[in-house]
């Protein structure tokens, strides 16, 4: 949870009063409350979070705060797993064998339902999850089976996002009791406001110009008056009216030029990190020690671009990680997400907890012109690794990613055929059945003849296929035993290959309607 801030919360009285008096109600009844705060970035959210964190702490109600990435590295059911860890109960969302005969919705129902268990036998309990735009899809899917079990759980969860982002209107389906917008603060409370979180007493005829430039938005008004302070430009007792930035943007980069060279260049290897930079990587990075990286860091410490909580570099806010990244260059960028995804991957061969990270970065490294060989490798890596912790939709993402970057780079690879077909097991398992059966077509697409590198490469070499029309295709070479058990009857629908079909079968045995996806 973020530490170091003002004992008071300015402007936001009314909406302090109703989100606690919401809580108190319903776990005084034993039953639980769900509520989600919006607003645009700055304006508030997680401030007014922690201040009802703080009140129920006080009494006596636990806390477990969780916060999404903005990155795509983090791995699946992310702030989930900052919630059951700060519960003593991480083994809950570790990977786990498949069972069940390979039923992806019974998998994952159980998963959820332990973590209900789990959630609802530490209450009475407040659950925080901030930045919840960012969150992954399976954690979303988490998030709305736990709200449907609140009326018979002691828990109240409170959560934040950004409703200017597209992202956000996954969060509409959610069935909470309360969504609150917050708008900028008045023009009146953001004098008290900018006392609290520059310290300064502004004149009030510029505390108005800046609500007109910022909206009464506290985070880009407060912003504005550290850069007018750090250039001398702020008069004393607040009498000063210098003309303000007209972006918020171009106030961080004028506090960005501020710093020492190197520890610009190492800021804009942690911004690709992450928002929560982990400083070990930034060491491996940069090839420094951990020792020389936070002594670099400290201008940028002190500045407030990053702050330390428990021992973790944070950046201050997502606006100053987007315009560190978007003031580096493609060569930059490229070397720190290449050098970044080899270390990643490094690790993800000992734990796959690194392997979303690994493939994110590799990812973008392709699209900037690094390999896509590599790239392909981690995301299925990262893909199985989300299958085994049944967030099938963070693998089909990571699949389709990898699929894009072949596709753009005109990469020539036999792991295509193998691609489309993992692709298709995770759509499956999504329910997408439009996309699986596109995934799964893939590798038949291909023209009568020899096999060769511009046809599929999940043909084996050397073998004839036919095509007379998307029903009348067939494999010259005998189908595999399992595939004729699945399809009596239909020898049209022959798999392209044995792998292909080993991979398959398992769905013949949940669902009578899902071979037509194929035989057709």
């Amino acid at each position: 949870m973020p530490g170091s801030l003002p004992p008071v919360i300015v402007g936001r009285d009314a909406e302090l009063r109703e989100l606690l008096a919401a809580g108190r109600a319903a776990l005084a009844a034993g039953h639980g409350w769900a509520g989600l705060i919006s607003g645009e970035p700055g304006i508030g959210k997680t401030r007014l979070a922690t201040e009802v964190s703080a009140v129920l702490r006080a009494e006596d109600v636990p806390v477990a705060w969780a916060g999404c990435s903005p990155d795509g590295g983090t791995p699946p059911y992310w702030p989930w797993m900052q919630v059951l860890r700060r519960l003593g109960a991480p083994h809950v969302l570790a990977e786990r064998a498949p069972g069940l005969g390979g039923d992806s919705a019974v998998a994952r129902s159980l998963l959820f339902d332990e973590v209900v268990d789990t959630l609802g036998g530490a209450g009475p309990l407040l659950v925080v999850l901030d930045d919840l735009q960012w969150a992954d899809e399976a954690s979303l899917r988490l998030l709305d089976a736990v709200v449907r079990q609140l009326p018979t759980l002691p828990v109240v969860v409170l959560g934040t996002y950004r409703d200017t982002e597209p992202e956000a209107e996954r969060l509409d389906v959610l069935a909470v009791e309360r969504r609150m917008q917050l708008r900028g603060l008045s023009s009146g409370d953001l004098l008290p406001a900018m006392a609290e979180l520059t310290g300064e007493t502004l004149d009030p005829e510029l505390a108005v110009a800046l609500h007109r430039r910022t909206g009464g938005n506290p985070f880009f008004a407060a912003e504005s008056v550290r850069l007018l302070r750090a250039e001398g430009r702020l008069a004393p007792g607040g009498s000063g009216r210098p003309p303000l930035p007209d972006s918020v943007r171009a106030v961080i980069e004028r506090r960005l030029a501020r710093l020492p060279a190197d520890t610009w260049d190492l800021l804009g290897a942690a911004a690709l990190v992450g928002a929560e930079p982990d400083l070990g990587l930034v060491a491996e990075l940069s090839r420094r020690s951990a020792m020389e990286v936070a002594a670099l860091l400290e201008p940028a410490v002190r500045v407030r671009l990053l702050t330390i909580e428990q021992d973790r570099y944070r950046f201050v806010h997502a606006l100053v990680t987007e315009t560190v990244n978007a003031q580096l260059t493609a060569a930059q960028r490229l070397a720190w997400h290449e050098r970044a995804g080899a270390l990643l991957s490094a690790r993800a061969a000992r734990d796959n907890a690194s392997a979303a990270g690994a493939a994110h970065h590799l990812l973008a490294a392709a699209r900037l012109g690094g390999s896509a060989v590599a790239a392909v490798d981690a995301a299925r890596h990262a893909a199985a690794a989300a299958m085994r912790r049944t967030a099938y939709e963070e693998a089909a993402a990571l699949l389709n990613e990898a699929l894009a970057v072949l596709d753009a780079t005109s990469t020539a690879t036999d792991e295509r055929g193998e691609l489309l077909c993992e692709l298709g097991d995770a759509a499956l398992a999504v329910g997408d059945t439009e996309q699986a059966r596109r995934a799964i077509s893939g590798p038949w697409r291909t023209r009568v003849g020899k096999v060769g590198p511009t046809c599929s490469p999940a043909l084996p070499s050397g073998s004839r296929v036919v095509q007379a029309g998307s029903r009348s295709m067939r494999w010259i070479p005998r189908r595999p035993r399992c595939c004729a058990k699945h399809w009596p009857g239909s020898p049209r629908a022959t798999p392209p290959s044995a792998s292909w079909c080993s991979r398959s079968c398992r769905w013949r045995c949940l669902s009578r309607t899902r071979p037509s996806i194929v035989a057709r």
